[in-house]
């Protein structure tokens, strides 16, 4: 999970802002940013029907304008043994990143 979770996440949020140019926090260290999105996981659980989560995060810019932090709490309905779960999850997660891309969206770039 925990190299799944920024994977899936950067991957939906490359989606959802419609650019190759997000990386995760191993692969962009060292690199310039328009915007550094920081994530923590607060629940990640799974049942036999369903994946919830529930993530804050928070956006900060390369200018001195404060972060913002937002919070996402979704749950999915997984259905399929493991593979249903993933599913779900990874469901989550695609929301959690529209989440986050509506609020860089409305964050101007510094």
């Amino acid at each position: 999970l925990r190299d799944a979770i920024p994977r899936v996440l950067s991957d939906a949020l490359a989606a959802e802002l419609a650019t190759p140019r997000v990386l995760t926090s191993r692969q962009s260290a060292s690199l310039d940013f328009d915007y550094r999105v920081a994530v923590d996981v607060q629940h990640f659980e799974s049942t036999a029907t369903e994946a919830s989560e529930d993530v804050i995060w928070t956006i900060r810019t390369r200018g001195s304008q404060p972060a913002r932090v937002g919070r996402t709490v979704v749950t999915e309905p997984a259905a399929g043994g493991l593979e249903g779960l993933a599913a779900a999850h990874s469901r989550a997660l695609a929301r959690v990143a529209q989440d986050i891309a509506r609020a860089i969206r409305e964050t101007p770039a510094r």
